[in-house]
């Protein structure tokens, strides 16, 4: 079976992207703000959040951690 390849764009909705916005959401910012931090729009925010499982599951989890103390030893570039 010959290579198949992907069409159309990467999607901005990186491993680390994942890690901005909820270590944002973790320290109390709004959606908008952690948005803007991860530098996506809150549609593709909102766009993930209902198709992505995992992304929803990571955002819903980090909601949830709100005003609890995180030692985050992960280093993004």
């Amino acid at each position: 079976m010959p290579y198949r390849r992907e069409v159309g764009r990467p999607t901005k909705v990186t491993w680390t992207v994942i890690v901005k916005l909820a270590d944002s959401l973790q320290h109390n910012a709004t959606i908008g703000e952690a948005c803007r931090f991860a530098r996506i729009s809150r549609q593709t925010y909102y766009r993930h959040l209902n198709y992505d499982d995992i992304f929803a599951i990571r955002m819903q989890a980090a909601m949830n951690n709100r005003n609890r103390l995180f030692m985050n030893f992960v280093t993004i570039r």
